[in-house]
């Protein structure tokens, strides 16, 4: 829906061409690199309008392919403060769900590639999907390309236990695995200590940790997970005998000019 209104309100939805992965080939092409997006969509329109997009930014779509009735669509109804956002999938059927796994060749695609990038939305859609991008991850890796994944978990496209067989198998040709809190939670059971729901660290210093979490002999690297902070309060508070409120208070700058001429001050004695 345009702006922030509600699936209820709207009486138009704007189009908008992406997914997880589309979106690291297009970020990618912007920061220079070379990037191909690999998928399958409807020989239509619409079809041919998300690959002329992904062409405008600069992504390589030579080895996309073409079949099927219908392109996967999701809605999405923007959050607006305290409201989260809702997503409704209207994925089943689509051409990229109904792909088989003759419709790549991952030889000839990952031929002189670096690396390859998936998502777990892309098994999430079911059929064939696990089975392609296992093809796929096992011809990266004896063609010695690293391979990456970003976790994503979505409990609208499938189950928690069925997330947990698909991905301990996938991630044992992973390298680099991309995870917060609540997505190794749910897919492998693995929790961060000292953290709330939200991923806030609540008390040391930011947690590098390595961990082996997949057993059951997967050849799984070992792959490490990043816990951050995610507010700049949670931040304040770990100061020892220092409290946000009195931080808020010594350096909060006062309106119009004067705040101008301290704001440097304020700053610097700060700490930045």
């Amino acid at each position: 829906p345009p702006s922030y209104e509600r699936f209820l309100q709207a009486g138009s939805f704007d189009a908008v061409y992406g997914g997880g992965e589309a979106n690291v080939a297009v970020s990618l092409s912007q920061l220079g690199a070379e990037a191909k997006f690999v998928t399958r969509l409807p020989a239509n329109p619409l079809g041919f309008a998300c690959r002329n997009q992904l062409r405008g930014w600069g992504v390589d779509t030579s080895d996309i392919v073409f079949g099927g009735d219908r392109i996967g669509i999701y809605f999405c109804e923007k959050g607006a403060s305290q409201r989260p956002s809702n997503v409704i999938y209207d994925r089943a059927g689509s051409s990229a769900a109904t792909a088989t796994r003759a419709d790549y060749d991952w030889e000839r695609i990952l031929d002189g590639a670096s690396w390859f990038h998936f998502t777990g939305i892309t098994p999430a859609l079911g059929g064939e999907n696990p089975a392609i991008v296992f093809d796929a991850c096992e011809t990266a890796k004896r063609k010695g390309v690293t391979v990456s994944c970003d976790l994503n978990y979505r409990k609208k496209l499938w189950t928690r236990e069925r997330a947990r067989e698909v991905m301990e198998k996938l991630c044992g040709y992973v390298d680099v695995l991309i995870a917060n809190e609540e997505d190794s939670a749910d897919v492998f059971g693995i929790r961060a200590g000292g953290s709330d729901r939200r991923g806030l660290r609540r008390r040391g210093p930011p947690a590098h940790r390595t961990v082996r979490p997949y057993g059951g002999g997967y050849h799984a690297a070992r792959v490490g997970f990043r816990f951050g902070q995610r507010l700049e309060r949670d931040a304040l508070h770990r100061r020892e005998g220092v409290s946000f409120h009195q931080i808020y208070h010594q350096y909060r700058r006062p309106r119009g000019r004067r705040r101008q001429l301290r704001r440097g001050a304020d700053l610097f004695a700060a700490g930045g």
